[in-house]
This record gives C-alpha cells, structure tokens and sequence, in this order.
C-alpha cells in the first residue's frame, strides 16, 4: 500500500512526494514544530486547521474533515484500548502475586 501511496504522490502536481517533503510544507506553514513528534492527533488538529484557510471548495472541507474527524475517533479508539490492556494486565500481576 505505501507503494502506491508514493506512486500517487510522485504522479500528483504539487511540491508534496514524499513524508519529508509532507514534514517541510507543515512545518512551514507553521502546523506542526520541527523535532517534535508528528502523532495521528496532530495530523488531525493539523486537517481541521487547514479547514480555516480561505477559498478552499465545499467538497474538499467536507472530505478533509470526514477524515479528520475519522483519524481523531480511531486515535480515542487506540487510546482507551491501550488503557485498557494496561489496566487488564495490572489486574492480572495483581492476582498472580497474591496467588504465589
């Protein structure tokens, strides 16, 4: 799938091929800081933000936060999964250490 991805990419007009490229264009426009980490709630914030610049068509803000607003709810998703495997193994070294 990343193949296609970058050949998609590579086939599209517009400065943007590659992740470094994606990197540079946000950081220029000042939607995520240099050396930080670029997590999926960033990407998020960063296409909701893109929301607000002028002139862009109906069709494409629609589509844009279709995906934001899909990314934010697998990211909540990943999170309270991720807490609650935490939570089931501490259980479970609770039990055993009262066990043995």
């Amino acid at each position: 799938m990343t193949d296609q991805v970058h050949a998609v990419a590579t086939a599209m007009p517009g400065s943007v091929k590659n992740a470094e490229d994606a990197k540079s264009l946000l950081q220029s426009k000042g939607w995520i800081i240099a050396g930080k980490n670029i997590s999926l709630e960033t990407l998020a914030r960063t296409l909701f933000a893109l929301m607000l610049e002028p002139k862009i068509p109906l069709a494409t803000i629609n589509a844009v936060t279709a995906v934001a607003s899909l990314l934010t709810e697998k990211l909540d998703i990943s999170v309270k999964q991720e807490m609650a495997d935490k939570l089931a193994e501490h259980i479970q070294e609770t039990i055993n250490s009262v066990v043995t």
